[in-house]
């Protein structure tokens, strides 16, 4: 009877952690002392569909959150990109099957369960339009689209048409103005102003 107990388990606790789940919490979950039992247990879970291992030590249930999970690989990245444009209606559809997010670590991509995950590194100063909510950390619209291009002109494809698809109306261009001071690198930050219309010294 243990797998029918534990399989209702994992559906209860699926949704308040939004079908997330770390080695740890299923340790706690399924409150089992002895290792090698909960391995077993786990290996049932997965033969029965009801949990999927996404990567060492995080497995997903059916149905999860891709900005969660986005965030529990790497707890110390931020959402943007593409990602963070589309929910902010800056460009069309938000992406189902993958997030962009940057980190201070070493870039990684991370495939499975029918999704990617890409981060990118960036430094120190470069971390700024950053909010939290929900166990999520995401920038702004207006950094998101700066990641965009700055990772552009470094070779990344951008999921959209830099050109075409995106919406100037819906981004604030003085904060812009504002965020283009942090960038050394004036290539990058003549090509941002000329893309995005920002004229220097727009801010408030």
């Amino acid at each position: 009877m243990k797998p029918v107990s534990d399989s209702r388990l994992i559906q209860q606790l699926s949704p308040p952690q939004k079908g997330v789940f770390s080695l740890a919490d299923l340790q706690s979950a399924l409150s089992d002392p002895h290792r090698a039992s909960m391995y077993r247990r786990l290996d049932r879970l997965e033969e029965s569909g009801d949990l999927r291992r996404f990567t060492r030590g995080i497995y997903v249930a059916e149905d999860f959150d891709l900005a969660t999970l986005s965030q529990r690989v790497s707890p110390g990245s931020t959402i943007s990109f593409e990602y963070v444009l589309a929910r902010s209606l800056v460009i069309g559809p938000k992406p189902r099957h993958g997030v962009s997010a940057l980190r201070e670590g070493r870039g990684a991509t991370f495939e499975g369960c029918g999704v990617r995950l890409d981060y990118h590194h960036v430094g120190e100063k470069l971390r700024f339009g950053e909010v939290s909510g929900d166990g999520v950390r995401t920038t702004d619209p207006e950094k998101a689209i700066l990641d965009v291009l700055y990772f552009h002109l470094r070779g990344r494809k951008a999921l959209m048409d830099i050109y075409s698809d995106v919406n100037l109306q819906r981004l604030d261009h003085k904060k812009l103005d504002r965020y283009l001071s942090h960038y050394s690198n004036s290539k990058f930050v003549a090509f941002a102003r000329d893309l995005l219309l920002v004229a220097e010294g727009d801010r408030p």
